[in-house]
């Protein structure tokens, strides 16, 4: 248990210089206002769940850059076969689809 999650949060920063700790400050105020007994499992599960969300949003991204620079590759006449080296056979089926 925690007793002071915030000032850990704070001490953790300062140490670190990662300003993660400040993005889990609000949700774990909260629950510390709630009544939930904080643990360090808690600001782990915590930064791991921020983590997730931020690489599923840049896969997110980097998926339609994919699609989207494979599309504009076919409507300027190249080949399927000639963009395989490329993109795989999934990205080029669904520029396809987009076309």
């Amino acid at each position: 248990m925690i007793t002071h999650p915030e000032a850990t949060l704070h001490m953790l920063r300062v140490f670190t210089g990662d300003s993660r700790y400040d993005d889990i400050k609000e949700s774990i105020q909260i629950d510390t206002q709630k009544g939930k007994v904080i643990t360090m499992c808690d600001f782990a599960e915590r930064m791991e769940r921020q983590g997730i969300e931020k690489g599923i949003q840049e896969g997110i991204i980097k998926g339609e850059t994919l699609i989207t620079d494979a599309i504009l590759a076919l409507k300027s006449g190249k080949t399927v076969e000639e963009l395989k080296d490329i993109y795989n056979e999934h990205t080029l089926a669904l520029a396809q689809k987009c076309i």
